[in-house]
């Protein structure tokens, strides 16, 4: 049994080739755990990213002022994507209209955000928010609170809303 002593020249090979195998096989258990863990630093970091961008979509949608509304629904356009971005933009002079003729004001304070479900290029996302609007008519102003599904998708690097439900 040569192979059981060290000391022959069979019996070195075998150690030699045995940490040798030891060595690769604990290269490969290092490496696959870096790739786990980078794998789970760049999943958490997209899930903020879109926790955030959803957050911010809600808070542009949700916030304008009739003497800033041009620049307050371009944030808006800005934030959006697809059909969403397209019904937006086709009722923008009718939402202008209203908000100078009521000289209407909306203020969103985003009480929370959650994700859902995501993937590489598309989540949903649940936002909950208090408005506060006011108007000409209702100069105190009338709180709600809303709870919206946001789609979001991934988009030239950003993320951007693409489908709103009020729930």
């Amino acid at each position: 049994m040569s192979w059981l002593n060290p000391q022959g020249p069979t019996g070195r090979g075998v150690v030699a080739c045995v940490l040798v195998v030891l060595m690769v096989a604990l290269a490969a258990l290092i490496g696959w755990q870096a790739w786990q863990l980078t794998s789970n630093q760049t999943t958490a970091a997209r899930q903020a990213a879109v926790v955030a961008a959803a957050r911010d979509a809600a808070q542009n949608l949700l916030s304008y002022n009739y003497t800033t509304i041009d620049r307050d629904q371009q944030r808006v356009v800005d934030r959006t994507t697809g059909d969403f971005k397209d019904q937006y933009t086709a009722g923008q002079a009718q939402i202008k209209s209203q908000a100078v003729k009521l000289k209407g004001s909306s203020t969103a304070q985003i009480l929370e955000a959650g994700l859902v479900s995501s993937d590489k290029d598309s989540a949903t996302v649940l936002v909950s928010a208090d408005v506060t609007a006011k108007s000409s008519q209702d100069t105190k102003g009338t709180v709600r609170h809303l709870r919206m599904q946001e789609q979001m998708s991934y988009q030239g690097g950003r993320w951007l809303l693409g489908n709103l439900n009020f729930l």
